[in-house]
């Protein structure tokens, strides 16, 4: 696994430490900061966040410290605590902090004092750094009443009908996504709003094919798509066109692979030979997981067995071990 980043993340909430679990996942090399030594010993003795993320294992190749100056080896340092350490952190940072280190929030919320978004007071906090924002969700004091809104009028245009459900859908997701109306966890909150309300439409393909987890392996382009359709949602002057594009290319990604799991199920064939017609549907890398979606019909030890024949025939090759096995064909 190659090494793209050196990241520093300060915070070691349950937000934090996810980052921290998720970056080491795909091979960056992580620093996980609490302002606390005894919130570190903790983490470290345990190899978990029990306080704040309990069950989710801290690999022990992530660097633990209360030191903020190894953030002058990061080339991208996150800060990621609750309002009330921002401008401490920010300005522990602006002291130590390497300028050609990218600085990036994830926090949302307001300075209690003095009313400002967290990217103004990092701004105030570290005056000499180039600022480009990504995003501006709406402020906290505005979300209830901009969410109170946006169903609202999602109700109004459903019961005027004049908008198909396929386009007033993915149009409603956008906006709630702009919105951002929680700290964390938005982007899964909009992938079950999708489902539900394509269930309240008649499209229940997701009670089959899993639309989150298309959207999980093309979240690159699920991220590009997003910040183009939400350029200028400010103003009321963006364009939803791209994001819903990517809406309906992933409903009716699933609506085929659904045709294909029917057909795989409809013929009686023996385990090893329906998992080599899902592999057969496959371009490219799979995993074991994907290869299950595509063959309901048979058990989990069936489908490791039937790769298990398949790698032995010369069919397929596998790769990597553990969680990150995946395959690939050989023809």
């Amino acid at each position: 696994m190659f090494v793209l980043a050196n990241i520093f993340i300060l915070g070691s909430g349950g937000f934090g430490t996810a980052l921290a679990v998720m970056a080491h996942k795909y091979g960056q090399q992580v620093t996980l900061w609490s302002a606390f030594q005894e919130e570190i010993d903790e983490i470290r003795f345990h190899g978990e966040n029990k306080k704040k993320l309990p069950g989710v294992a801290v690999d022990l190749s992530i660097d633990l410290t209360s030191d903020i100056t190894g953030v002058k080896e990061a080339d991208i340092a996150i800060i990621a605590v609750p309002s009330f350490a921002i401008r401490s952190v920010a300005r522990q940072l602006a002291d130590v902090n390497s300028p050609q280190t990218i600085v990036v929030n994830v926090g949302k919320g307001l300075e209690a004092d003095t009313l400002k978004r967290f990217s103004e007071v990092i701004a105030e906090e570290l005056p000499d750094g180039r600022k480009i924002v990504r995003f501006e969700p709406v402020s906290a004091w505005e979300t209830p009443g901009a969410m109170a809104a946006l169903c609202d009028a999602f109700q109004t245009a459903a019961q005027d009908a004049e908008l198909d459900p396929l386009l007033l859908i993915p149009i409603f997701i956008l906006d709630f996504l702009c919105i951002h109306p929680f700290n964390d966890g938005n982007g899964r909150m909009s992938r079950l709003l999708t489902t539900l309300l394509l269930y309240r439409s008649g499209y229940v393909v997701g009670r089959y094919v899993s639309l989150e987890a298309k959207i999980e392996r093309n979240k690159n382009v699920y991220y590009d798509v997003l910040h183009i359709a939400s350029t200028k949602w400010h103003e009321g002057e963006n364009d939803p066109v791209p994001f819903i594009k990517y809406i309906l290319g992933t409903i009716l990604s699933a609506y085929r692979d659904f045709e294909d799991r029917v057909q795989l199920v409809d013929e009686k064939l023996p385990a090893v030979d329906l998992v080599r017609r899902a592999v057969q549907k496959k371009v490219g890398k799979f995993t074991k997981s994907e290869i299950m979606e595509l063959c309901p019909s048979i058990k989990k030890a069936s489908v490791e067995n039937s790769l298990k024949k398949l790698v032995e025939n010369g069919e397929i090759t596998r790769h990597s071990s553990g969680k990150n096995t995946f395959y690939t064909r050989n023809n």
